[in-house]
C-alpha cells in the first residue's frame, strides 16, 4: 500500500515540475518613454564603441593584410612545386 502511495507521489512532483518548468512569463511591451531612453542609450554607447573599435582595426589591419599574403604565397608555392614535380 505505501508503494502505491510513492508512486502516486512520486508521479505528481514530475508531472508538476514539467508543468512549471514549461510555463514561460509573458514579456510586458515597452512603453514609449522606455524605448526613448533605450534608444538614447544604445546611441551614446555606440558612438563610444565606434571609435574603439575603429581604433583597434586601424591596429590590427597590418597585421591581417600580412598574415593574409603570407597564406596567399605560400600556398603558390605549393602549387608551384606540385607542378614542377608533376613532370
Amino acid at each position: 500500500m505505501q508503494l502505491k502511495y510513492f508512486i502516486i507521489l512520486l508521479f505528481s512532483v514530475f508531472l508538476l515540475l514539467t508543468v512549471a518548468c514549461e510555463i514561460e512569463v509573458p514579456e510586458l511591451p515597452l512603453t514609449k518613454e522606455e524605448k526613448k531612453a533605450i534608444d538614447s542609450i544604445y546611441i551614446a554607447e555606440k558612438k563610444i564603441i565606434k571609435i574603439d573599435l575603429d581604433s583597434l582595426c586601424d591596429l590590427r589591419f597590418n597585421g591581417f593584410v600580412d598574415h593574409a599574403v603570407d597564406s596567399i604565397m605560400k600556398e603558390r608555392k605549393i602549387e608551384i612545386e606540385k607542378l614542377l614535380n608533376r613532370n
